[in-house]
């Protein structure tokens, strides 16, 4: 009973970890979609207008200057 207990608690949180890491991941991609255009490209009227100079939140966090995630 001891070793079942113990896989249990050693389950639990490796599934605590991977929930934490599926919600971040959820919010990295909201912060993605959404953040970026309320603080940076409404903040000016001249911001990014097409697709080619449109940089992600995640490329600004992660120094990328193509804008694509490799």
């Amino acid at each position: 009973m001891k070793y079942f207990s113990s896989l249990f608690s050693e389950f639990y949180e490796i599934n605590f970890i991977a929930k934490s890491i599926f919600i971040i991941l959820h919010i990295l991609k909201f912060a993605n979609q959404h953040l970026y255009y309320w603080f940076y490209a409404n903040r000016w009227n001249n911001g990014p207008t097409n697709s080619q100079n449109k940089k992600c939140m995640l490329d600004i966090i992660f120094g990328d200057d193509n804008g694509q995630l490799e």
